[in-house]
Parts: C-alpha cells; sequence; structure tokens
C-alpha cells in the first residue's frame, strides 16, 4: 500500500460500461504494472482470478492480463516494454 501511496507515476484508467451487467466484455478498470508476474501473484493471494496467462500483447513488447476480484470486478493489466 505504502510504494502503491510513493508512486507518482501510477495511472489508471476508467472505462464507461453501458450497465452494470457482470459479464460486460469491457474491462471497467485498467492499470499499468511494473511487474504483471508480482501482481498476479498478489490478486491471487488476495482471494482474485486471472482470466488465463498473462500474454504479449502483438509485437509492441506488452504484456496483458486480465483479472477478476473477489467481488467479480474485471481489471485489465498492462505491462510497458522494458527497455
Amino acid at each position: 500500500m505504502e510504494a502503491a501511496k510513493a508512486n507518482p507515476g501510477a495511472q489508471i484508467v476508467i472505462m464507461h460500461r453501458a450497465s452494470n451487467d457482470i459479464k460486460d466484455p469491457v474491462p471497467h478498470l485498467i492499470l499499468n504494472v511494473t511487474d504483471m508476474n508480482a501482481t498476479v501473484a498478489a490478486i491471487k493471494a488476495a482471494g482474485g482470478s486471472m482470466q488465463g496467462d498473462p500474454r504479449p500483447f502483438g509485437n509492441t513488447g506488452m504484456v496483458i492480463g486480465f483479472a477478476t476480484d473477489p467481488a467479480g470486478n474485471r481489471m485489465e493489466l498492462i505491462q510497458q516494454p522494458k527497455h
């Protein structure tokens, strides 16, 4: 928690959904993460789940993953290319 508060460069995008239907295919929260593996481990440890393994996004160098928290909220995780 303290690391998140101390990060002035954190980015969060909230996407609009037409309804509160949990089956809506568009994730409503997008998080940029610096370490996908650590993020996935933390989500699972907190009772969340992943919708498949994170995967490369084309040839961009980005890695994306989709998670669901224990309340059923969906999140898209994006790890930017490492330089």
